[in-house]
């Protein structure tokens, strides 16, 4: 997750989908998992913007140093903000 921004490291993403992009694994005590992500969680959309594969939130982490992250959790939506 560091390549695509540097609250993201620790954190490593399978596939993507029309849901957008599915967490696998997130190192615990990682600036991903302190900043809240965990695996399973699928990442939808970031700063408003829908994500359906790493590719989008590069290009999203690109031009802001600050993400919202909406996650899919379970049966839940959460917004996670990445510094």
């Amino acid at each position: 997750g560091s390549d695509i921004h540097p609250g993201l490291e620790g954190a490593e993403f399978g596939s993507s989908s029309t849901r957008g992009i599915e967490v696998e694994t997130v190192v615990a005590d990682s600036p991903a998992a302190q900043r809240g992500l965990r695996a399973g969680d699928i990442i939808t959309a970031a700063n408003r913007r829908e994500v359906r594969d790493l590719e989008d939130l590069g290009a999203i982490a690109a031009a802001n140093t600050r993400l919202f992250l909406l996650v899919q959790r379970d049966e839940r939506a959460i917004l996670l903000q990445i510094r």
